[in-house]
């Protein structure tokens, strides 16, 4: 649904990238739809009838695994061709506002679940129960919590797209990337 968050990181958050600062107040005026986890290789092979990820280190082949090894480009070609089977525009990718709107699902706290660090590992793959452990490839999809929207990987994972540029927060709304 529509609504106001505060989006970006603090100063004090230890984890904060360089473009997550300062913070800032945006509101969604417009619902939208995201899918509850990554886009799987299955779900990718299926539209696309390709295999970006073949030959490819630190990848495990398996079609509830997040696909990896495409590009933004690639990314906008699986939603034209989404769009075109659907024969509407129902799909893009989420702006940089809305993805940051759905991983907090509603909540003001450092992730989704809150602040405390040891809840982590419930929520999210990352370093410490992925890397570290050997484990240096993307996660079957959606096999940790969900955040309170029920979305899954919303804090690890792999990587995800947005049609927005990256650059420093706050946006302007002149820019042209602040599409919101």
């Amino acid at each position: 649904e529509p609504g106001t968050f505060i989006m970006g990181s603090p100063f004090t958050d230890p984890n904060r990238g360089f473009t997550e600062s300062p913070q800032f107040e945006v509101t969604l005026s417009k619902a939208f739809y995201l899918g509850k986890f990554e886009v799987t290789q299955g779900q990718w092979e299926a539209v696309m009838e390709t295999r970006p990820w073949d030959g490819k280190d630190k990848v495990v082949d398996d079609p509830d695994y997040p696909v990896v090894y495409i590009s933004w480009e690639d990314a906008q070609a699986f939603v034209a061709k989404l769009n075109a089977t659907a024969g509407d525009s129902l799909y893009r990718l989420p702006t940089e506002a809305e993805w940051e709107y759905a991983a907090r699902a509603g909540t003001t706290t450092v992730w989704s679940f809150g602040d405390d660090e040891s809840q982590l590992n419930a929520y999210a793959w990352y370093f410490d129960n992925s890397h570290q452990l050997g484990l240096k490839h993307g996660r079957e999809a959606g096999k940790k919590q969900a955040n309170p929207w029920g979305l899954h990987d919303m804090h690890g994972n792999v990587w995800e797209w947005t049609r927005s540029l990256m650059k420093p927060y706050p946006y302007s709304e002149d820019d042209g990337r602040n599409e919101i």
